[in-house]
């Protein structure tokens, strides 16, 4: 399976008339390198499923490998509170120390109300 890495996204420059973007050429190279594609890795699959599954798992944090070729789990956990969780996510940096994007699932429980419980 694979994805197009979402993150930033390039400046684009409006024209006066509507509906007609223009690119500058020097954000062209930029675009190419940012529209290759990257694999999803079978981890991370195995840790959704095991999130969805079991409820041992609370959320898993996914990011884009060092290569930048695949995506990979960072960190799965079993820890209740989602302050921990958004923590994790607002500090997480490349390995010089930079931000860095990551991609999660939470498992998010809710009350149905009307007394049917809770999801």
């Amino acid at each position: 399976m694979e994805v197009f890495p979402s993150g930033p996204q390039p400046l684009t420059l409006l024209c006066l008339q509507p509906r007609r973007p223009v690119v500058p050429l020097f954000l062209i190279s930029h675009l190419q390198k940012q529209l290759c594609r990257v694999s999803v890795h079978d981890d991370c699959i195995e840790a959704f499923n095991e999130l969805r599954m079991s409820r041992k798992v609370k959320y898993v944090i996914y990011k884009i490998s060092d290569d930048m070729k695949q995506i990979v789990v960072d960190e799965k956990s079993g820890e209740e509170d989602y302050e921990i969780f958004r923590e994790k996510l607002a500090s997480a940096t490349d390995a010089k120390g930079n931000p860095a994007p990551r991609y999660a699932t939470y498992d998010v429980e809710y009350d149905l109300g009307g007394g049917e419980g809770k999801r």
